[in-house]
């Protein structure tokens, strides 16, 4: 299994459609070969939102 992260989010407005790219990525990934998971950055800070 291939470790995935999914960054997504920053600090312009197009933020939200980001986070909404990375959810859509992260539902439709092949779980059988990657485990996915969001990275979400945002004011310099990067986390880890979302374990697939």
């Amino acid at each position: 299994m291939i470790t995935v992260a999914i960054v997504a989010g920053g600090d312009s407005g197009e933020y939200h459609i980001s986070m909404m790219s990375g959810r859509q990525v992260e539902k439709n990934i092949d779980r059988e070969r990657f485990d996915p998971y969001i990275i979400e950055i945002r004011n310099d800070h990067w986390k880890c939102i979302s374990k697939g």
